[in-house]
């Protein structure tokens, strides 16, 4: 033994002399190539030590051939110690006179100058290491007789105990992967990933093929996770090798092995170095052998005994990646990640075989819910098996979330494909890697803890980042977690990812330690911290990205105040998120929720309690639930009056709400005073030119334009425009705001090339400013399709309509508000075109999202069943509207089941769309609300096509006793109503009162709107229409020629009603007998119309028709029946072969 021992040693020495001597050589090298001037001394070493290092090898061969004794061992031990020695000594001096590489251009001078003082030195260690040179040569001379390089018969061994897999699946581009880069030079390979994902079985599978390839190769297998099963695997290979001194328990086996692997002549080999993952066991300063009480190597990390500069290859599986790339000499590991569906599947049917489509199905849930990791498939299919249940059972109990849940995952079945004394179950196999990380990176250990209880997914480094955290403690703790697959990064970085069992298991470790609650504490802090506190578009990608989390936080119940608080706060911003998005009951869900709690905890006049009633009153507002909204304004405004002061910018902000919400309910006196109060209290707290007090000097001119105080508004606007300018700049949403209004009211005044401009600026700046698919953009655009629509300029008003659609359809959703109302917008368009059709299935598109989203009795589902009743009357469906009608009296009355079910086709008859938008929005709005008495008028107007004149004039009549009272006698709308009340007297044959009716528009119209207004036109031209019946025909050629003058102004000589003007001067000219001026007049009307509304629009037939009239009276029979026959065929094209227009042009 003691032989054997002294051999061990020499052997030992000389290999640290050639380690060490190889890197001096190194230095040496790199000396002379980096130095001008190197002096001789140094120059002649480098020549001397390579012949030093190479004399030893070969006694080292010697020495592992069996041909060195234990006496001559003990006889050049001495000098071998005594060339370490020197070879050290050099290395000092080297560190002195050779310049590192990052010592700057001085020192690098400095050092190679001062490296001349050590010429004596140098020189003394060159003859004392040619003298033991010449020693070990004289040895070796003597042995010339014994084969100095023979070895011993070469043993293979295939150290690898498990068998080789014959179902093994997939992961052939890894396998390739790991060949590729052996072949390229690499000799450390290291493959990465979350613990169960099939690292080993890689490994495994590698093996067996590489033996296929090289037979005559050593394949050896170490198992890396402690030291214990490292010196283990290194025994064995000792052991099966039969290496000199491998059964002695006093030799250092770890470096025994170490000069076998490193020694050339014994390549080829392939070492697999099994859950290398601990990285304080591989590169600590310090074995931990605790059993090891006879150690006597070097305290040397793991990593070191790992051989450099062979020909042998090395597969390493680690956990974290750190250290399969440390390992693997910086090399980039290759990552392991979960099975594609279909290798899970496959894995899935070897396992467990599935006999119908069924089974095939409720796999493809199981393998979702497992998350395709191979140790969790593997481990179901055990306990399928060995339990004979089915799929369905096992993935209900997995599902299931409880106790079952977990001893499914924490089960430990056998799997022949991994080492027995690691444990097979998820959780388990979970743990190992916690464990390590806790012990390593305790902040690591936390973020885990707090991912487990978030969502999963998508998880913001916002909501993981202690305040005042260093950035660098939080990198390499992510780090960590991402190094051990634990985690995932998106690509766009600072967003992460946890696998559904990793989370399940760190859930199941928290439960277990009793700190869930805890963690879940964490979450609800982080997340009501994070969340926006508002819902406003600005914030939506934020609240995008949180709702998840949201979510999770808010089902765990808590009891504590401060918890209870942090919810309440998650659950008032979430419910002004929903309110954004329109989702009303989710939004009055959560805050009456956060409401309840607050006023529990903090008490009713608490500012946030306030805070969440002033919310909950914006809410019932949205949903036209104008009393509940109005209590709950009033409770807000008094509360926050009480405990804040009435001049308070909370307390304004409520009065400002109120100021909307009256000027809502028409209430326009109200609203003035609450934007009055409003306003001087802004102006005061805030000053003239804030945001907030400009807002309300912009709604005090929203409610001057509703009533009909053109001047006024146009002030507010502008006075807003400019502050906002000022204070915020040309280009802020706020500002454009108030232009895009300003377009709106020169709209409202037909001042179209202002409003125009405005738009335009608008438009512009919102597209810069906001981007072209903005909510606020698109209602611009929107805008732009109104106006194009008002001057006649269909083709462009369609592209702004469709436009507009598309965008909010994918900012906002088809159901959204905004959507529905473009909706019925391009319907509007359709109907003008006369493409009834296109315009039926407009306004049903739109009737049917507002009745979703926001009930059949709200005032924007009501402008559509308007809309719906103007398409039917225009269709002339009006003995089926009639016939309607009287079927919802008798079913309003108690008459059979059958009228009942009758009944429901009543919603296609224009006459029930206004009695049912009547209904509901007098129940919703009140009696003198204006949309009521726009209904009202509506239903005037259906009478008056029904020659029901009697009701017409009940319905007109009411209208504008509403209106007046609540608008005034001059406001436009009432003078609207005015002239109708003018059409209607005209029809009975009222000729005096409708002359009176029209007066008092007219003049009305010119002090309120301008002599050019289109509107005021329309006066003009009902007077002249009124004359021409009176046979008073040179007035009636005085209005129409002023109405034709003002229109071409106004609106341009191609535009409908201009046309409409000259179609009537025709007519006037035809009752003159001025043939000639009739002809023009309507080939004029004729060719303009084709032009602007096409060949087979409703009104271009018209003029066809009356041209067929006029070449009748003048006996162009030939002519006259080619225009008759234009209309016959044009009308039963667009309106149907049995349409009233229709047969009356039929022969």
């Amino acid at each position: 033994m003691a032989e054997t021992i002294a051999i061990v040693g020499l052997v030992s020495s000389i290999f640290q002399i050639v380690d060490f001597g190889s890197r001096v050589v190194s230095r040496l090298n790199e000396f002379q190539s980096s130095a001008n001037e190197v002096p001789k001394t140094f120059r002649d070493i480098k020549i001397q030590l390579p012949l030093v290092i190479d004399t030893l090898k070969q006694t080292q061969r010697q020495a592992d051939a069996g041909h060195v004794n234990g006496e001559t061992a003990e006889a050049l031990r001495p000098v071998v110690d005594e060339c370490l020695s020197q070879i050290r000594l050099l290395e000092d001096i080297l560190a002195k006179a050779v310049p590192a590489e990052e010592d700057p251009d001085w020192k690098r001078r400095l050092k190679a100058f001062s490296s001349f003082a050590h010429d004596g030195a140098i020189q003394q260690i060159t003859v004392r290491l040619e003298r033991y040179v010449q020693t070990l040569t004289y040895y070796q001379a003597s042995q010339q007789s014994k084969p100095i390089l023979k070895m011993p018969q070469r043993k293979t061994c295939f150290m690898v105990k498990f068998d080789q897999d014959p179902n093994f699946i997939g992961r052939e581009d890894i396998i390739k992967e790991i060949s590729e880069r052996f072949k390229k030079g690499q000799h450390r390979v290291a493959i990465t990933g979350i613990g169960g994902v099939g690292k080993s079985q890689i490994a495994i599978e590698y093996c067996y093929r590489y033996r296929a390839s090289h037979p005559e190769a050593q394949v050896f297998w170490v198992h890396a996770s402690n030291f214990a099963r490292f010196e283990e695997g290194y025994k064995n290979i000792a052991k099966e090798l039969a290496l000199p001194g491998f059964d002695d328990p006093d030799v250092d086996t770890l470096q025994l092995v170490l000069r076998w692997l490193s020694n050339d002549v014994n390549s080829p080999w392939l070492l697999v170095l099994d859950n290398a993952d601990n990285m304080e066991v591989l590169f600590g300063s310090s074995p931990h052998i605790p059993s090891q009480q006879n150690w006597r190597g070097p305290a040397t990390a793991l990593a070191g005994y790992l051989p450099r500069g062979s020909d042998g290859l090395i597969v390493i599986t680690t956990r974290d990646r750190r250290v399969g790339e440390r390992l693997a000499n910086r090399q980039k590991s290759i990552p392991v990640w979960p099975f594609t569906t279909a290798d899970a599947e496959h894995l899935l049917q070897c396992k467990v075989p599935m006999n119908d489509g069924r089974e095939k199905v409720e796999s493809t849930e199981l393998l979702e819910a497992l998350g395709h990791l191979p140790l969790a498939i593997t481990q179901a299919a055990a306990f399928i098996s060995e339990n004979d249940i089915t799929i369905a059972e096992y993935l209900e109990i997995l599902q299931a979330g409880n106790l079952d849940t977990e001893d499914l995952l924490g089960g430990d079945l056998f799997d022949p494909g991994r080492d027995l004394e690691i444990r097979n179950s998820v959780f388990q196999t979970w743990k190992l890697s916690f464990d390590q990380i806790r012990k390593q990176k305790p902040r690591a250990a936390e973020i885990l803890s707090l991912m487990a209880v978030l969502d999963r997914q998508a998880i913001s480094d916002l909501l993981l980042r202690n305040d005042n955290e260093r950035k660098i403690k939080f990198i390499t703790a992510i780090g960590t977690l991402k190094a051990f697959s634990l985690i995932t990064e998106e690509k766009e970085g600072a967003i992460f990812g946890m696998h559904r069992l990793v989370q399940f298991s760190t859930q199941m470790w928290l439960k277990l330690q009793h700190e869930l609650v805890k963690w879940q504490k964490k979450a609800l802090e982080v997340v009501s911290k994070h969340c926006p506190l508002n819902g406003n578009h600005g914030n939506w990608v934020a609240w995008r990205a949180i709702n998840p989390h949201v979510h999770a936080v808010l089902g765990y119940a808590f009891q504590t105040e401060s918890c209870l608080l942090q919810r309440a706060v998650i659950l008032n911003s979430e419910g002004l998120y929903n309110k954004e998005q329109e989702q009303h009951k989710a939004t009055y869900n959560k805050l009456t929720e956060a409401l309840a709690i607050r006023e529990k905890v903090l008490g009713p006049d608490h500012m946030s309690t306030l805070d969440t009633v002033f919310n909950l009153g914006g809410l019932y507002f949205d949903q036209d639930k104008l009393t509940e909204s109005e209590t709950v304004y009033k409770r807000a405004l008094a509360g926050r009056e009480k405990t804040l002061g009435s001049g308070h910018t909370s307390t304004l902000e409520t009065v400002n709400g109120l100021g909307e919400l009256y000027w809502h309910q028409d209430k326009l006196t109200e609203a003035e005073a609450m934007y009055k109060w409003a306003l001087a209290g802004r102006e005061r707290a805030l000053g003239p030119d804030h945001a907030s007090t400009l807002a309300t000097v912009n709604n005090l001119g929203n409610l001057y334009k509703r009533q009909g105080k053109l001047a006024e508004a146009e002030a507010m606007y502008k006075r807003a425009l400019v502050g906002k300018e000022k204070t915020l700049g040309p280009d802020h949403r706020l500002t454009l705001a108030t232009v895009n209004n300003l377009g709106c009211l020169y709209m409202d005044r037909d001042k179209l090339a202002e409003a125009e401009a405005m738009y335009k600026q608008a438009l512009e700046g919102k597209e810069k400013t906001l981007g072209p698919d903005h909510t606020s953009t698109l209602a611009t655009v929107n805008n732009l399709g109104s106006l194009y629509e008002r001057q006649d300029k269909p083709i462009e008003a369609e592209a702004m309509y469709k436009r507009a659609l598309a965008g909010e359809e994918k900012a906002l959703g088809p159901d959204h508000r905004s959507t529905l109302a473009t909706v019925n917008n391009l319907g509007c368009l359709y109907m003008d075109q006369d493409k009834l059709a296109e315009a039926e299935a407009m306004y049903k598109q739109a009737l049917a999202g507002r009745e979703k989203t926001l009930g059949l009795d709200h005032t924007s589902a009501l402008a559509t069943v308007h809309n719906l009743g103007n398409l039917y009357k225009r269709q002339g469906k009006l003995s089926e509207a009639e016939a309607m009608y009287k079927l919802l009296e008798m079913a309003n009355s108690g008459a059979s089941p059958e009228l009942a079910i009758r009944y429901m086709c009543l919603r296609r008859s224009a006459s029930f769309q206004y009695k049912q938008a009547l209904g509901g929005e007098e129940r919703t709005l009140g009696p003198d609300h204006r949309s009521t008495l726009a209904t009202v008028n509506n239903l005037g107007c259906l009478y008056m096509d029904q020659d029901k004149l009697a009701e017409t004039e009940a319905m007109y009549k009411q209208a504008l006793a509403g209106k007046e009272k609540t608008l005034g006698p001059d406001h436009a709308s009432v003078l609207a109503t005015v002239n109708n009340l003018g059409n209607l007297f005209k029809h009975q044959g009222k000729l005096a009162e409708a002359e009176a009716m029209y007066k008092q528009a007219l003049g009305g119209e010119e002090r309120t709107l301008g002599p050019d207004h289109r509107s005021t036109l329309a006066t003009v031209n009902n007077l002249g229409c009124l004359y021409m019946d009176q046979d008073k025909l040179a007035e009636a050629e005085a209005m129409y020629k002023q109405a034709l003058v003002g229109r071409e102004k106004t609106l341009g000589p191609d535009h409908t009603l201009t046309l409409a003007t000259v179609n009537n001067l025709g007519n006037l000219f035809k009752r003159q007998g001025k043939l000639v001026e009739v002809e023009a007049m309507y080939k004029r009307a004729l060719v303009g119309k084709e032009k602007t509304l096409g060949p087979d629009h409703r009104s271009t037939l018209v003029t066809v028709d009356n041209l067929g009239c006029l070449y009748m009276d003048q006996d162009k029979l030939a002519e006259a029946e080619a225009m008759y026959k234009q209309a016959l065929v044009g009308r039963e094209k667009a309106l149907g072969p049995d349409h009233t227009s229709a047969l009356a042009t039929a022969p």
